[in-house]
């Protein structure tokens, strides 16, 4: 494009937006993900509690081998 000019792009694409709270677990490579509309406190506050619940949830099952 020239200086000072602007090239319109088309497409049929839309302006919604989708949020996503993602973890690597490490050393399992585990991947934990939330998608929402909106990001919020509370969103982000029920990833970390459904990572905390996984969590809790292994280490239940490793102790009792």
């Amino acid at each position: 494009m020239m200086i000072g000019e602007q090239e319109n792009v088309f497409h049929k694409g839309s302006n919604r937006k989708i949020n996503a709270f993602i973890t690597l677990l490490y050393p399992s490579y585990k991947v934990k993900f939330k998608i929402t509309k909106s990001r919020t406190s509370t969103d982000f506050i029920d990833h970390l509690s459904n990572i905390g619940d996984y969590i809790k949830d292994k280490m239940i099952h490793s102790s009792n081998r």
